[in-house]
């Protein structure tokens, strides 16, 4: 999907910061967006 972000990337949670380190080195602007986590079926959006 895309929401404007342009790409996402899955990196589990302790790998994070080091792919948002690698996407820094390579030039390219990289947050984290969101969790996965286990639960019933279905996709929560919700407003920061």
């Amino acid at each position: 999907f895309n929401l404007g972000i342009g790409m996402i990337a899955v990196a589990g949670r302790d790998d994070a910061e080091a792919a948002i380190a690698a996407a820094t080195r390579a030039g390219v602007e990289a947050w984290i967006v969101g969790e996965i986590r286990a639960g019933t079926k279905g996709v929560t959006f919700s407003k920061r």
